[in-house]
């Protein structure tokens, strides 16, 4: 349900996330109360709708810290005109607008 909803830009019901992970309503919807009860879903009190919360972020975070993974910015290289630079990790480019 993590994974399904981490690949998601947009909150989904959780009729929705029953039908996709193939699983009775119920059980999702106790999952889901679960997760939003312990921070790591939260539920849009309009739309009912569910989605990661950012503590998913910041546990991954966490865990890159504790294993000494090196910080993107440390390691990245910048390059461009003068008033449009851009970062060049490893894999990926990050427009940056502005000087560094």
């Amino acid at each position: 349900m993590l994974e399904l909803l981490a690949g998601e830009r947009d909150s989904l019901e959780s009729s929705n996330l029953a039908d996709r992970l193939d699983m009775p309503a119920s059980a999702v919807h106790r999952l889901l109360a679960t997760l939003v009860k312990h921070g790591w879903v939260i539920q849009d009190d309009a739309s009912q709708k569910y989605a990661l919360s950012l503590r998913i972020s910041t546990l991954a975070f966490q865990n890159l810290d504790a294993r000494n993974v090196p910080d993107v910015w440390k390691v990245a290289t910048w390059s461009g005109s003068p008033g449009r630079k851009v970062l060049s990790p490893a894999y990926g480019m990050i427009p940056i607008w502005g000087t560094k």
